[in-house]
């Protein structure tokens, strides 16, 4: 197993946010530069602006808005799945602080950052993140930074501007406590930041998962809740039971089982 089917979903869902941003700013500039002042035929509606360059203007913003929303739903939906049947969150400690959490995002994604001891500047700029979308996209919210995370991303200017292409961070805490709009290279930097996440947490609770009891339960699961996938389960034998298995999980999980997991998954009850 080489990623959870948590990030599988994210990716699928979620991978190539920064291109599609790309492809429509090519497509906002392009318009731009063009004669085009009416929309095409195939489209079956008007558009007339009094001041394309302003409309294309508003329109970058709202693409940069609405894709940052967009990156904390792939982000709540990444640490929410972890801790669905089968759960990759296998502490029971940790299990009983996230059902805690209230379906809070911020809260869900400080919590597992914290476990897995996550880089502090990537949990210091989703908090930039999270804090500017709640306060932009939900009427009435005020949300603040935390503060230790405002002194994070003080301390680390030189840093994050390195890793980050030369993102500014000195200003961000700002703009995200009066949901001031972004720039393109922030708005890419922290949909960055969302997969250095994402990918950090994975490797650390791939690396932390007993791999047989999650397959235990999740078979379990499956026999109970599944008519089809029970049928199959036992009446298949050997080989056809273990080719049956395999491709089940890899279809339904997104990884391929071993040898010695194939034979373990064969030897559970149904």
């Amino acid at each position: 197993m080489n990623k959870t089917s948590s990030k599988h979903q994210f990716k699928k869902s979620f991978g190539q946010a920064n291109h599609y941003l790309i492809t429509a700013l090519v497509g906002l500039h392009d318009l731009n530069i063009g004669n085009r002042n009416s929309a095409p035929d195939n489209l079956h509606t008007s558009w007339n602006p009094k001041n394309k360059a302003r409309s294309i203007e508003r329109s970058e913003i709202f693409l940069f808005n609405s894709f940052l929303g967009w990156a904390v739903d792939g982000l709540d939906m990444y640490v929410s799945i972890l801790n669905r049947k089968p759960k990759y969150i296998q502490d029971d400690e940790l299990q009983r602080k996230f059902d805690g959490t209230d379906r809070s995002v911020r809260r869900k994604v400080m919590l597992l950052g914290e476990y897995f001891d996550i880089d502090k500047i990537t949990l210091a700029l989703l908090d930039v993140l999270i804090t500017w979308r709640n306060n932009s996209l939900h009427f009435l919210a005020e949300n603040v930074i935390d503060k230790k995370f405002v002194e994070i991303l003080k301390s680390n200017s030189e840093a994050i501007e390195s890793k980050y292409c030369g993102l500014c961070a000195q200003d961000l805490p700002d703009k995200a406590h009066s949901a001031r709009d972004l720039t393109f290279k922030e708005t890419a930097s922290l949909i960055r930041v969302v997969h250095d996440y994402v990918n950090e947490v994975d490797a650390k609770v791939i690396s932390a998962l007993d791999v047989n009891a999650f397959l235990s339960e999740y078979i379990g699961d499956t026999v109970h809740n599944n008519v089809n996938f029970k049928q199959q389960f036992k009446s298949f034998t050997g080989v056809r039971k273990g080719v049956f298995i395999k491709n089940w999980i890899a279809n339904h999980l997104g990884f391929e089982l071993t040898a010695d997991q194939v034979t373990y998954c064969a030897k559970l009850k149904a």
